[in-house]
């Protein structure tokens, strides 16, 4: 089952950047940002991750990494 994606409220949205950290953005910002590679809408858990921790180090990101390879086991929606 694919993670479910953040639900954005008002003008703001949650993305992941290639490194894994997540970022709260305006719409207009995540528009441009999610053209570029590796640039994801943040899951519903990243977003609580990243309400929840007061500071995100670059050593200890939030969110994996982003990476041109897919995982050893992809999921499809509907397979179980």
């Amino acid at each position: 089952m694919a993670k479910q994606q953040a639900k954005p409220t008002s003008d703001t949205v949650y993305l992941v950047n290639p490194a894994g950290a997540v970022h709260s953005v305006s719409r207009e910002h995540a528009r441009s940002r999610l053209r570029q590679i590796g640039w994801r809408i943040a899951s519903s858990t990243e977003v609580q991750a990243y309400k929840a921790q007061k500071v995100q180090r670059h050593d200890n990101p939030i969110a994996a990494r982003w990476t041109p390879e897919p995982p050893a086991e992809p999921e499809i929606d509907g397979e179980a």
